[in-house]
Protein backbone atom coordinates (compact mmCIF):
# COMPACT_ATOMS: atom_id res chain seq x y z
CA UNK A 1 0.00 0.00 0.00
CA UNK A 2 1.09 3.02 -1.06
CA UNK A 3 0.34 7.20 0.41
CA UNK A 4 0.90 10.36 -2.08
CA UNK A 5 0.74 13.60 -1.07
CA UNK A 6 -1.23 15.71 -3.65
CA UNK A 7 -1.12 19.65 -3.75
CA UNK A 8 -4.08 21.47 -5.66
CA UNK A 9 -3.27 25.13 -5.17
CA UNK A 10 -6.81 27.39 -4.62
CA UNK A 11 -7.21 28.63 -7.98
CA UNK A 12 -7.82 25.38 -9.00
CA UNK A 13 -10.56 24.99 -7.56
CA UNK A 14 -12.44 27.68 -9.46
CA UNK A 15 -11.82 25.91 -12.45
CA UNK A 16 -14.38 22.90 -10.72
CA UNK A 17 -16.71 25.55 -9.26
CA UNK A 18 -15.66 25.26 -6.11
CA UNK A 19 -13.82 28.28 -5.40
CA UNK A 20 -16.69 30.16 -3.55
CA UNK A 21 -17.31 27.23 -1.13
CA UNK A 22 -13.34 26.96 -0.71
CA UNK A 23 -12.77 30.98 0.13
CA UNK A 24 -16.04 30.81 2.49
CA UNK A 25 -14.38 27.51 4.29
CA UNK A 26 -11.20 29.87 4.40
CA UNK A 27 -12.33 32.83 5.65
CA UNK A 28 -13.96 30.89 8.82
CA UNK A 29 -10.44 29.66 9.51
CA UNK A 30 -10.17 25.97 8.53
CA UNK A 31 -9.30 23.62 10.94
CA UNK A 32 -10.09 20.08 9.74
CA UNK A 33 -11.62 19.05 6.76
CA UNK A 34 -12.77 14.78 7.19
CA UNK A 35 -14.45 12.79 4.06
CA UNK A 36 -17.44 10.59 5.05
CA UNK A 37 -18.48 9.32 1.76
CA UNK A 38 -18.13 9.93 -2.19
CA UNK A 39 -19.78 9.21 -5.42
CA UNK A 40 -18.96 10.63 -8.41
CA UNK A 41 -21.52 13.26 -8.23
CA UNK A 42 -20.63 14.77 -4.86
CA UNK A 43 -19.13 14.27 -1.21
CA UNK A 44 -20.51 14.06 2.50
CA UNK A 45 -17.96 15.84 4.15
CA UNK A 46 -17.29 17.48 7.38
CA UNK A 47 -15.50 20.32 8.19
CA UNK A 48 -13.94 22.40 11.61
CA UNK A 49 -13.93 25.86 11.30
CA UNK A 50 -12.79 28.12 13.98
CA UNK A 51 -15.50 29.82 14.32
CA UNK A 52 -19.09 29.67 12.41
CA UNK A 53 -19.16 30.78 8.59
CA UNK A 54 -21.44 33.34 7.16
CA UNK A 55 -24.24 31.01 6.53
CA UNK A 56 -26.14 33.90 4.96
CA UNK A 57 -23.91 32.96 1.96
CA UNK A 58 -23.83 29.14 1.94
CA UNK A 59 -27.06 29.19 0.26
CA UNK A 60 -25.90 30.98 -2.63
CA UNK A 61 -23.57 28.26 -3.06
CA UNK A 62 -25.40 26.23 -5.99
CA UNK A 63 -23.72 23.54 -6.02
CA UNK A 64 -23.59 23.07 -2.15
CA UNK A 65 -26.92 20.77 -2.15
CA UNK A 66 -27.42 20.98 1.90
CA UNK A 67 -25.35 21.70 4.96
CA UNK A 68 -25.73 21.07 8.77
CA UNK A 69 -24.03 23.40 11.75
CA UNK A 70 -23.29 19.99 13.74
CA UNK A 71 -22.22 22.50 16.98
CA UNK A 72 -20.76 25.89 17.67
CA UNK A 73 -18.43 26.93 20.49
CA UNK A 74 -15.83 29.92 21.34
CA UNK A 75 -13.39 27.79 19.92
CA UNK A 76 -14.50 25.77 16.64
CA UNK A 77 -17.63 25.24 14.96
CA UNK A 78 -18.48 22.13 13.15
CA UNK A 79 -20.46 21.62 9.41
CA UNK A 80 -21.65 18.78 7.79
CA UNK A 81 -21.80 19.33 4.59
CA UNK A 82 -23.47 17.90 0.81
CA UNK A 83 -21.04 18.91 -1.70
CA UNK A 84 -22.04 17.95 -5.76
CA UNK A 85 -19.28 17.74 -8.22
CA UNK A 86 -21.11 18.40 -11.63
CA UNK A 87 -18.02 18.95 -13.27
CA UNK A 88 -15.93 15.93 -12.26
CA UNK A 89 -19.15 13.83 -12.96
CA UNK A 90 -17.53 12.11 -16.42
CA UNK A 91 -13.75 12.67 -15.16
CA UNK A 92 -13.25 11.39 -12.13
CA UNK A 93 -14.29 8.15 -10.24
CA UNK A 94 -15.28 7.70 -6.55
CA UNK A 95 -12.37 6.81 -4.92
CA UNK A 96 -13.80 3.88 -3.20
CA UNK A 97 -14.78 2.47 -6.56
CA UNK A 98 -10.72 3.85 -7.99
CA UNK A 99 -9.67 1.55 -4.52
CA UNK A 100 -8.28 4.37 -3.43
CA UNK A 101 -9.06 6.54 -0.28
CA UNK A 102 -8.21 9.86 1.38
CA UNK A 103 -6.85 9.48 4.45
CA UNK A 104 -5.69 12.78 5.41
CA UNK A 105 -6.58 16.74 3.84
CA UNK A 106 -4.90 19.83 5.12
CA UNK A 107 -5.11 23.75 3.75
CA UNK A 108 -2.59 25.87 3.56
CA UNK A 109 -1.90 29.62 2.33
CA UNK A 110 -1.16 28.33 -0.88
CA UNK A 111 -3.73 25.06 -1.32
CA UNK A 112 -4.88 21.96 -0.51
CA UNK A 113 -2.82 19.03 0.10
CA UNK A 114 -4.31 15.74 0.07
CA UNK A 115 -3.60 12.55 1.38
CA UNK A 116 -4.31 9.51 -1.08
CA UNK A 117 -3.51 5.39 -0.15
CA UNK A 118 -4.04 3.02 -2.61
CA UNK A 119 -1.75 1.20 -4.71
CA UNK A 120 0.93 2.77 -6.66
CA UNK A 121 -0.74 2.08 -10.10
CA UNK A 122 -4.22 3.41 -8.80
CA UNK A 123 -3.05 6.14 -7.20
CA UNK A 124 -1.62 7.44 -10.52
CA UNK A 125 -4.82 6.91 -12.35
CA UNK A 126 -6.69 9.07 -9.85
CA UNK A 127 -3.95 11.95 -10.22
CA UNK A 128 -4.63 11.79 -13.92
CA UNK A 129 -8.21 11.81 -14.16
CA UNK A 130 -8.29 15.09 -12.24
CA UNK A 131 -5.79 16.29 -14.91
CA UNK A 132 -8.53 14.97 -17.21
CA UNK A 133 -10.74 17.45 -15.25
CA UNK A 134 -8.55 20.26 -15.87
CA UNK A 135 -7.47 20.43 -12.62
CA UNK A 136 -3.84 21.33 -11.96
CA UNK A 137 -2.36 18.53 -9.37
CA UNK A 138 1.33 18.55 -8.29
CA UNK A 139 2.69 15.04 -7.01
CA UNK A 140 4.24 16.34 -3.51
CA UNK A 141 5.75 13.04 -2.59
CA UNK A 142 5.03 9.06 -2.74
CA UNK A 143 5.80 6.41 -0.02
CA UNK A 144 4.94 3.44 1.80
CA UNK A 145 1.40 3.94 4.03
CA UNK A 146 2.37 4.09 7.76
CA UNK A 147 -1.38 3.75 8.86
CA UNK A 148 -5.10 5.58 9.36
CA UNK A 149 -4.74 9.31 10.94
CA UNK A 150 -8.05 10.47 10.05
CA UNK A 151 -11.33 10.96 11.81
CA UNK A 152 -13.13 8.01 10.13
CA UNK A 153 -10.53 5.62 12.88
CA UNK A 154 -13.77 6.14 14.99
CA UNK A 155 -15.71 3.53 13.00
CA UNK A 156 -15.61 0.14 12.99
CA UNK A 157 -15.20 -1.18 9.49
CA UNK A 158 -18.95 -2.54 9.97
CA UNK A 159 -19.91 0.83 10.96
CA UNK A 160 -18.16 2.36 7.15
CA UNK A 161 -19.43 0.07 5.57
CA UNK A 162 -22.74 0.42 6.13
CA UNK A 163 -22.63 4.55 6.23
CA UNK A 164 -21.22 3.92 3.04
CA UNK A 165 -23.77 2.21 1.86
CA UNK A 166 -26.39 4.46 2.94
CA UNK A 167 -24.67 7.33 1.48
CA UNK A 168 -24.59 5.94 -2.09
CA UNK A 169 -28.17 5.49 -1.81
CA UNK A 170 -29.40 8.41 -0.57
CA UNK A 171 -29.81 8.07 2.85
CA UNK A 172 -28.73 11.35 3.91
CA UNK A 173 -30.18 13.07 0.73
CA UNK A 174 -32.94 16.16 1.93
CA UNK A 175 -35.39 14.98 0.95
CA UNK A 176 -33.82 11.60 2.28
CA UNK A 177 -34.36 9.00 -0.47
CA UNK A 178 -34.31 5.46 1.18
CA UNK A 179 -35.12 4.30 4.29
CA UNK A 180 -33.15 2.12 6.61
CA UNK A 181 -35.16 -0.64 5.57
CA UNK A 182 -34.09 0.23 2.00
CA UNK A 183 -30.27 -0.10 3.10
CA UNK A 184 -30.09 -2.92 5.25
CA UNK A 185 -32.03 -4.95 2.12
CA UNK A 186 -29.49 -4.33 -0.46
CA UNK A 187 -26.94 -5.49 2.76
CA UNK A 188 -28.95 -8.51 3.46
CA UNK A 189 -28.65 -7.36 7.20
CA UNK A 190 -31.87 -6.54 9.52
CA UNK A 191 -33.02 -2.53 9.46
CA UNK A 192 -32.81 -2.70 13.26
CA UNK A 193 -28.85 -3.75 12.90
CA UNK A 194 -28.33 -0.79 9.98
CA UNK A 195 -30.29 1.55 12.67
CA UNK A 196 -28.34 0.82 15.10
CA UNK A 197 -25.09 0.68 14.02
CA UNK A 198 -25.94 4.16 11.57
CA UNK A 199 -26.29 5.89 15.07
CA UNK A 200 -23.88 4.58 16.67
CA UNK A 201 -21.41 5.74 13.89
CA UNK A 202 -23.04 9.20 13.89
CA UNK A 203 -22.46 9.49 17.53
CA UNK A 204 -19.12 8.13 16.78
CA UNK A 205 -17.96 10.83 13.88
CA UNK A 206 -19.47 13.62 16.17
CA UNK A 207 -17.95 12.74 19.14
CA UNK A 208 -14.46 12.47 17.79
CA UNK A 209 -14.87 15.68 15.76
CA UNK A 210 -15.98 17.30 19.03
CA UNK A 211 -12.85 16.36 20.57
CA UNK A 212 -10.37 17.59 18.22
CA UNK A 213 -8.37 20.02 19.86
Amino acid sequence: MREAIIHVPHTEFEKVGLGEFVSLVREAGLRDITELACESDGCLVVITVEGPMDEEKLPTVDYLEWWERLSAGEEKAVYLFKVSFPRFEEDIQPMHTANVSTDDIQVNDNGIDVSLVGSQEDIAREIGEYGDAGMTVLLERIADYGGPRNTLDALTDRQREILQMAYELGYFDVPRRVSTADVAEKLHLDPSTVAEHLQRAERNLVASLLATP
